[in-house]
């Protein structure tokens, strides 16, 4: 869902095992532990999207650009303003097995897709183009997930042909 000022994201995930390693943004890689990912084009006069990665304590990056090779990671400063929350808590406890149930909820300011369109005033009435991703490349059980098919050979989540379109009301 979506306010005037931010989009609101909440992922639950049950499944076996979880990896948390990282408690802090800045050069961490979030597709390594348990992560969710929301990536969106937010213009349609820029093809370039943002991939927003957080682990399942809520830690991780935000990039943009027009392909996987030319992307820009924010910094801190920037990824520091996305609210979040998980019910795992926020700090690595390193694997933990068996079932394991958790939430990430997400609050993402929309000042921050404001460098794909400067005219960006309102979500409301939007279609984007978008996908949302569920993966854990070092985990116990390495797994890719996707909202929208991606047609890749491997895993491959930077493919914004496989993006599907989401409308915002």
């Amino acid at each position: 869902m979506h306010s005037e000022t931010e989009i609101y994201l909440q992922f639950h995930v049950r499944e076996q095992g979880a990896r948390a390693t990282y408690d802090y943004d800045a050069g961490s890689s979030p597709y390594r532990d348990d992560c969710v990912e929301f990536f969106m084009i937010p213009s349609d006069r820029d093809p370039s999207y943002f991939n927003l990665e957080m682990n399942c304590i809520g830690h991780g990056t935000f990039h943009y650009g027009p392909t996987r090779q030319e992307r820009h990671r924010c910094g801190d400063d920037i990824v520091s303003q996305i609210r979040r929350h998980s019910t795992l808590g926020s700090q690595a406890f390193g694997t933990r097995e068996g079932e394991q149930e958790w939430t990430l909820t997400l609050a993402i300011p929309k000042r921050l897709y404001a460098q794909a369109d400067l005219n960006l005033t309102s979500f409301s009435g939007r279609t984007v183009r978008a996908n949302f991703y569920k993966c854990g490349d070092d985990t116990a059980i390495p797994h890719f997930l996707s909202w929208n098919p991606v047609t890749t050979p491997s895993p491959n989540f930077h493919v914004p042909e496989c993006f599907g379109e989401i409308r915002f009301e």
